[in-house]
Formats: structure tokens, C-alpha cells, sequence
């Protein structure tokens, strides 16, 4: 079957928080919470105000993402159609 994929939690946030507030590197923060160092980096894109990871951000905008889910195209669309 494939990877199994599961969203960083607000703890797992917070520790990337910490981590990266300490000088830590992406790769010994995803070390770390045992995920994988694109997960990690993705994550840290994301949400960095300036020059610093923000999680409370994160999961803000994570639940504001899920909300939002993704748009859908209507039948007979000519995108749909390609």
C-alpha cells in the first residue's frame, strides 16, 4: 500500500516552535518527531513571520485551510472536460 500520511498536531507545532528557536536544523527537528525533513520544512515555509516559526499561527491557518476544503469544479467545465 502507500505512506501513511497524518497532519502535525498543536504539540508537534509547538516543538518545532521550540526546536527551531534553539538553532536546531530542520533535519534534527524532523529527527526529532520522527517525520520526514520536507514535512518539517513545508511546515516551517508556511508559517514564518519574519524570521521566526510561529505555531499558534500554524494551526490557525491549518484549521482556516480546512475549512475552506478545495473548490470543486461544476460538470460540464471545460477544465473538467480536458
Amino acid at each position: 500500500m502507500g505512506n501513511h500520511y497524518s497532519q502535525l498536531s498543536m504539540d508537534e507545532r509547538n516543538q518545532i516552535h521550540r526546536c527551531s528557536n534553539e538553532g536546531l536544523s530542520l533535519r534534527a527537528i524532523a529527527r526529532r518527531l520522527n517525520r520526514p525533513t520536507s514535512a518539517v520544512s513545508r511546515e516551517v515555509a508556511r508559517n514564518t513571520i519574519g524570521k521566526s516559526y510561529d505555531a499558534a499561527r500554524a494551526e490557525r491557518a491549518m484549521l482556516a485551510r480546512r475549512r475552506r476544503g478545495t473548490v470543486k469544479l461544476k460538470s460540464g467545465s471545460v477544465l473538467l472536460n480536458r
